[in-house]
């Protein structure tokens, strides 16, 4: 469905590289071993973020003062 400068301007599938790359079995090993390097995942966690105090007093219920602030604004 997407536009296409020529018709193999795509990705070819693994036989058609296998075939395209047939007289050079090792490129398609190390195209492999480069994938299989270039994975990374990054581990997903809340942000961390400072606490919010308004003026110098720190309340008790930090959390609620800061919400409170935050819908205000």
């Amino acid at each position: 469905e997407r536009e296409q400068l020529t018709p193999d301007h795509r990705f070819k599938t693994r036989a058609e590289m296998a075939v395209l790359f047939a007289d050079i079995p090792e490129a398609l090993a190390s195209t492999v071993e480069i994938a299989e390097r270039c994975s990374f995942r990054p581990m997903t966690r809340k942000p961390i973020l400072p606490f919010f105090t308004v003026g110098a007093a720190a309340s008790s219920d930090a959390a609620a003062v800061e919400a409170a602030e935050l819908k205000r604004q």
